[in-house]
């Protein structure tokens, strides 16, 4: 619209002010708030994980200096205080671990079964999946590892066929323990002088049959 006069347009701008002011002044405020609550909310997080990352730590140093004890209630206590973290999941892990070492398998299985319900990182579900396996074919519930083997993804493949490998053995089938174990090396499994051990036995217990 075009205006004769000044006059004219600053009348205008008035009662267009009138009018619309309040809700230009609401969005403003509005996207002021959404832009530092969502700064604050950013900096709480990195509070949150440094603290998290540093209670961590502690408890690995705890742990490496052998104190067993003191390490689980570290571990126990990240767990309640930064259960929405990766650093949770880290210590529940840790935690594992530790239990089995002491023979605390149900514990540990706990532990392992939290990391997994989680589901926060591909990564750690899938380690935590891994160690659950192994450690329920210590337990002798083979039937449980094979079928959790199933959903591990590919990054921990030759760690997978490791483990199928002895579930095969352990039940009696040396040649799908074989076939397994030779999978394992070759998807680069690291700790390939205990997979060749292992092949050396099967070898020489199948040239006795």
């Amino acid at each position: 619209m075009a205006y004769e006069t000044d006059e004219q347009q600053a009348e205008a701008l008035k009662q267009w002010w009138a009018e619309n002011g309040k809700q230009v002044i609401f969005g403003i405020v509005i996207g002021l708030v959404g832009v530092f609550g969502w700064r604050g909310w950013q900096e709480h997080r990195a509070d949150v994980n440094a603290s998290a990352a540093q209670a961590l730590g502690q408890m690995l140093e705890i742990s490496g200096q052998g104190e067993t004890d003191q390490a689980l209630v570290q571990g126990q206590k990240i767990i309640d205080e930064y259960a929405n973290t990766l650093y949770a999941d880290l210590a529940s892990l840790n935690l594992a671990a530790a239990l089995v070492g002491r023979g605390e398998e149900a514990a540990a299985l706990a532990h392992l079964q939290r990391v997994i319900e989680q589901r926060r990182d591909p990564a750690l579900t899938d380690l935590a999946r891994l160690r659950l396996a192994r450690l329920l074919l210590s337990l002798e519930r083979a039937e449980e590892a094979r079928a959790l083997l199933d959903s591990i993804g590919k990054a921990y493949a030759a760690e997978v066929e490791s483990i199928r490998g002895d579930i095969a053995l352990a039940a009696g089938d040396l040649e799908a323990a074989r076939q397994a174990y030779e999978r394992a090396l070759a998807e680069g499994l690291a700790d390939t002088d205990m997979i060749r051990l292992k092949l050396d036995d099967l070898a020489g217990t199948q040239a006795s049959q």
